[in-house]
């Protein structure tokens, strides 16, 4: 066979540079990450107020949290479509203006139900498309240190989570305030997320010479759907789990201080402590993960068990140095697999379906988040206590830590499955 049988000019292969502009784009998706997710997380602590003034139950105010942060991950795919045909410089720049714009109608909205449409549906969407750029964009532009870029890039949520109550706590002084003002500041924020937008420079493909029998079989795996593959399956059903218990210290763990005894000045520093520690978690995580044989699905597994034990024994003790250092506790072992799922992705599916299965896996994610925190605000309402509120999520969450094990063994049965097919194709 001749060489130009056996080879031929693939256009289309993006090179990280593992470095250069590549760390632009890690400081810059680390700013819109503490902005947005800032914004979206800390709903806690001003849900109290919000509650009063609309006159709700605790299961009413958390299914508006629940569609923010359900939508910020069900329209994952659709931005991922998006970015795919025009960019994700585009998507982040549509979804902050959207989501500033979204925001700032609410400031202004006095019926409860028009108040869910625009900011659990209208604001979660939009503020998903920031997300989906922040975390796709950084793993193209490495690949020996994608590890350390994908957890520097989510520890821009710890910090926000840290940062922005401290900034409502200052408006707080003001004579005037209301919640509502938090409303306004996070639109002004969304604002800053458009100039940052506008730092993701898109990579430029790079022509190469591949061997044919590389290209076709790539080709080949690429028309493979994503749904069919039992690995993604299984990862899929566990951020399932993870997900419908993974709010509850975020939405629940300054009230459920307070209703324990903790003084409610005391009780406003645990959301921060838990962004913290939370931002210092992704951070290690993504050193350990560089170390010769750390598997990142293995330390997301081990550390997640440990924070699903954490959230079950939340409400044993009222103590405020016991709520501070479960909070933070929590914060921290949640955080290596949060970081860590694109990263996860790629060691499973490879880079060339990250944008389609990282999607898709927000989707299954963000159906889980609208089930999770209304069912814990009705379980919290029908008991008036928020033990079984916490018991249930951590359980959820240690079921979580351990389906991902399946993974290796449906890894290995798809590569021989992908081979088989490889082979018929070519006989």
């Amino acid at each position: 066979m001749s060489s130009d049988s056996t080879l031929s000019l693939e256009p289309l292969v993006m090179l990280p540079p593992d470095g250069g502009y590549g760390w632009v784009v890690v400081v810059t998706c680390f700013l819109m990450n503490l902005f947005t997710d800032g914004a979206i997380y800390t709903f806690g602590f001003y849900q109290k107020n919000m509650q009063d003034d609309f006159d709700k139950d605790s299961a009413a105010v958390a299914l508006l949290a629940s569609l923010c942060s359900g939508f910020y991950y069900v329209a994952a795919p659709v931005w991922s479509a998006v970015g795919n045909r025009w960019g994700f410089r585009t998507v982040s720049v549509v979804g902050a203006l959207a989501s500033g714009g979204a925001l700032l109608a609410c400031f202004f909205i006095t019926q409860y139900a028009v108040f869910i449409l625009v900011y659990g549906i209208v604001l979660g969407a939009a503020s998903g498309g920031v997300y989906v750029a922040t975390m796709i964009s950084v793993g193209f532009y490495f690949e020996r240190w994608r590890g350390v870029a994908t957890s520097l890039t989510s520890c821009g949520s710890g910090v926000g989570i840290l940062v922005m109550p401290l900034c409502y706590k200052a408006m707080s002084s003001y004579e005037g305030y209301t919640w509502r003002w938090i409303l306004a500041f996070n639109a002004s924020v969304f604002g800053v997320v458009v100039l940052l937008s506008l730092l993701l420079k898109p990579l430029q493909p790079v022509a190469m010479l591949c061997p044919h029998a590389v290209t076709s079989t790539l080709a080949a795996l690429l028309h493979h759907s994503i749904l069919t593959n039992s690995v993604f399956i299984v990862f899929a059903f566990t951020q399932v789990f993870v997900m419908m218990g993974y709010f509850t210290p975020y939405l629940f763990s300054q009230d459920q201080a307070v209703k324990s005894g903790v003084d409610p000045s005391v009780a406003e520093w645990i959301l921060p402590t838990l962004g913290v520690a939370n931002a210092v978690g992704r951070a290690l995580s993504g050193v350990m993960c560089e170390v010769p044989g750390v598997s990142a699905l293995v330390l997301s597994c081990i550390t997640m068990s440990i924070a699903g034990i954490m959230v079950a024994i939340t409400c044993l003790c009222a103590s405020p140095i016991y709520q501070m250092f479960m909070a933070s506790a929590y914060g921290f072992f949640i955080a290596p697999f949060m970081a860590m799922k694109s990263l996860i992705l790629v060691d499973f599916l490879g880079i060339e379906r990250l944008t389609n299965s990282f999607g898709l896996l927000l989707m299954f994610q963000g159906f889980a988040v609208m089930i999770g925190p209304p069912l814990s605000g009705w379980i919290h309402d029908i008991t008036q206590s928020y033990h079984y509120v916490y018991l249930i999520s951590g359980s959820l969450l240690f079921i979580a830590s351990l389906l991902p094990y399946l993974m290796y063994p449906l890894s290995n049965y798809e590569q021989r499955k992908e081979i088989k097919q490889a082979s018929r194709r070519s006989s």
